[in-house]
């Protein structure tokens, strides 16, 4: 579904705008900012929106790199991805964390790791 140089992107499974392959890099360490056109003049890259990646140091572009039409950056959702292993129970313990599970206010019950079997915080923090 690629029209040229250009890529449709979408959010809530509606079509928001296109995306320019090679956008400010393909190396997917910069964070991608999604940019709305604010006035009427448009072009086709920035009638519906568009992504594109930048530097958090850089500034927010204020006009369409195709067009010049004005624009603002949009606040979005962070896509967040994990780079390192599960944390499950036995990853905890592996790495030297404590997990505990909240039985009542105050109560914690431990799940992983090293430590007291149970916190309680209600009297004066008790630990057993």
């Amino acid at each position: 579904m690629r029209a040229g140089n250009f890529i449709p992107f979408s959010a809530g499974g509606q079509t928001m705008g296109l995306w320019r392959a090679g956008d400010c890099g393909d190396n997917g360490r910069m964070p991608t900012y999604v940019y709305q056109p604010t006035g009427d003049d448009q072009c086709r890259y920035c009638m519906n929106g568009f992504e594109w990646r930048q530097k958090i140091s850089a500034p927010a572009l204020e006009r369409c790199p195709e067009c010049g039409s004005a624009i603002r950056r949009v606040i979005s959702a962070p896509a967040l991805t994990s780079s390192g292993p599960a944390m499950d129970e036995k990853n905890i313990d592996k790495h030297g964390f404590t997990q505990y599970r909240k039985l009542e206010k105050g109560v914690y019950e431990k799940t992983a790791g090293k430590g007291p079997a149970i916190i309680d915080g209600r009297e004066t923090g008790t630990k057993r």
